[in-house]
Parts: C-alpha cells; structure tokens; sequence
C-alpha cells in the first residue's frame, strides 16, 4: 500500500530518525554536552537554548513519573483527535482517502509545520498537505481545501481555550500545584 509511495517511505524514514537522534541528544548527557559545546555561541546559540530549555524540564519532572505518564498520554489522546478530525474534514468534503495515510500524513504535517519559518505555520502547513495528498491522489485544490479548513478549527478551538484560561482563575497557579 505505501511501498508504491517511496517519497512518502522516505519521508516517513527521515522522521523517524530524527525523532529518535532527538531522543538520544535528550537522553544522553555526553551526547548533550558535545553538542552544547559544538552550537556554542553564534548564530545557533538559540538550539542551545531551546535543548538546554528541554532538558532542565525532563529534570524536574523525572521523580513525577506519574505526571510525565499522564501527560504524554493525553498528548497522544490530542494528536488522535487531530488526526480524526483532519480525516473527518476529509470525508465530509467526500474525499476518498484511508484513514491510514491520515495517521501518517498529520503528523508529519504537524510536526513540520512546527518549525518558525512562518506565522502558525500558514504556509508550511499547506505545502506539505499538497505535497502529500497528492501522492494518494487528492488534487491541489482538495489538499488545500482540506489543510485551510483544518487550520480554521484548530484557530477557533484555540480561540475557545484561549478565553477559557482567560477567565479561569490563577491559570498558572493551578497548573504548577497539579504538575508539581
């Protein structure tokens, strides 16, 4: 089924890589520190920072296994429902693509997206939804359709969240007394 789809192997392959050389630069403090002292300064001083960020958090949470467990169960949970509601936007435009290439495509797309090249990833987004619809055989126009609509809600449930924390009382507070 994706074996006729070696672009979409490949791409698939590159990630996983680089998830799990990610995994490891986290993981492993010599790893870390040989790279902190390769990026040192200059224009990648901010991975620096963000990685530095990354780990001191695993750090404080590693003696709250209970709460790193909840947490990264219900980050799948929200990426499941991503990915359902991406799929669901597909069928109700009549678009006859597997539910499968959707668990492949989405996080793909999301994760690239992700990367500050543009604003909320508007852009970005939509390439990589042409680009991979239409190796499974959605046109330009249906990709695009597909991609904008599916920003549209994850905007307007950000919008909902955002005037929900608004109203909440000590957002913070309450966070950090739970997590910690």
């Amino acid at each position: 089924y994706i074996n006729d789809k070696p672009v979409i192997v490949i791409l698939l392959a590159f990630i996983t890589l680089g998830f799990f050389a990610f995994l490891l630069l986290i993981a492993n403090k010599g790893i870390r520190d040989r790279v902190n002292n390769f990026i040192k300064g200059g224009r990648l001083e901010w991975v620096r920072q963000k990685l530095k960020g990354i780990s001191e958090s695993i750090k404080r949470y590693r003696n709250h296994k209970e709460v790193l467990i909840r947490v990264t169960l219900l980050s799948f949970l929200v990426q499941m429902i991503g990915i359902f509601i991406f799929y669901l936007i597909s069928k109700s435009l009549s678009f006859n693509v597997s539910l499968a290439y959707f668990f492949l495509f989405v996080p793909i797309i999301t994760v690239i997206s992700m990367a500050p090249v543009t604003f909320g990833g508007l852009g970005v987004r939509e390439f990589l939804a042409i680009f991979l619809f239409h190796k499974v055989g959605l046109g330009t126009t249906e990709a695009l359709s597909l991609s904008l609509l599916w920003f549209s809600i994850s905007v307007i449930a950000s919008i909902f969240g955002g005037v929900i924390f608004l109203f909440s009382k000590n957002p913070m507070v309450t966070v950090r007394k739970k997590a910690v």
